[in-house]
């Protein structure tokens, strides 16, 4: 039968923190794994979602430019008929 001692229970103890800070970690293993495909999935569609945008504000552009020049003929037109001239 083991003697019940104060040292026995310290190693004990120890046994069974260090057994607990090994399942600790293992979990913590596994779901760092598990976040880290999830952030890289995040990632390619943070990506995605970017390119999309870039491709909005050019068309955006474009948009704003035509109507600017068909603006500024009108313009002209109008102070040409008016007989005023643009500075």
């Amino acid at each position: 039968m083991a003697v019940l001692t104060k040292e026995y229970f310290e190693e004990a103890l120890e046994a069974g923190f260090e057994k607990q800070a090994v399942l600790i970690n293992n979990a913590f293993q596994a779901h760092s794994e598990h976040f880290d495909k999830q952030i890289n999935g995040l990632d390619l569609k943070i990506g995605k979602v970017e390119t999309s945008i870039s491709g909005i504000e050019a068309r955006v552009d474009r948009a704003l430019h035509t109507e600017y020049v068909n603006l500024e003929v009108r313009v002209k037109r109008l102070e040409h008929h008016t007989g005023l001239k643009s500075t």
